[in-house]
């Protein structure tokens, strides 16, 4: 699921070539802050849910699976300049 986020975040800054790469920096990391941000709100406001540090691994581990594909399709120039 973090990595399809990651993904359809990035998709729009295709277009803009000059700041790609702090805004696939900026969409990783705003990623990651919801996972913990989700992890946080499971232990204090849900009754059967509890807060675990290795969904907050799978969750980083799939937002870098997801950063990783963005740079594929922008070395294929898959998404290059193509209006959605």
């Amino acid at each position: 699921m973090f990595s399809l986020l990651v993904v359809l975040w990035c998709i729009p800054f295709f277009k803009h070539q000059m700041k790609q790469k702090k805004a696939f920096i900026a969409v990783f990391l705003l990623t990651i802050m919801y996972g913990i941000t989700m992890e946080f709100v499971q232990k204090y406001f849900t009754a059967d849910r509890s807060f675990d540090l290795t969904d907050i691994a799978a969750d980083i581990i799939g937002a870098i699976c997801g950063l990783g594909f963005v740079r594929i399709l922008k070395r294929k120039k898959l998404l290059k300049n193509k209006p959605l």
